[in-house]
């Protein structure tokens, strides 16, 4: 949301997409087991580097992010195309 200024009020973000996309931060699979950890890691390099403070996570998980050895197992589809749930989804 933008307030009257223009300044960005709330802007609601994973918190991997903020450790991987913008931090470009990798942490031990023994942090990242743990999500309070992880949230704590991304709000502290975020206040840190952008002056930006981190709420509360919401609740809900996105499932992007991939272990290296899950996706050996089972790749995953390499385009848009390719996935089969995109003939359900009308825009």
């Amino acid at each position: 949301m933008r307030s009257e200024t223009g300044a960005i009020d709330v802007y609601p973000e994973y918190t991997g997409t903020g450790l991987v996309a913008i931090l470009h931060d990798t942490l031990p699979d023994s942090l990242t087991a743990d999500p309070r950890a992880v949230f704590a890691h991304v709000a502290r390099r975020f206040a840190d580097l952008y002056r930006v403070r981190w709420l509360p996570p919401l609740g809900f998980q996105n499932t992007y992010a991939h272990r290296g050895d899950a996706v050996d197992r089972k790749p995953l589809p390499s385009s848009y195309a390719e996935r089969p749930w995109r003939a359900k989804v009308r825009i």
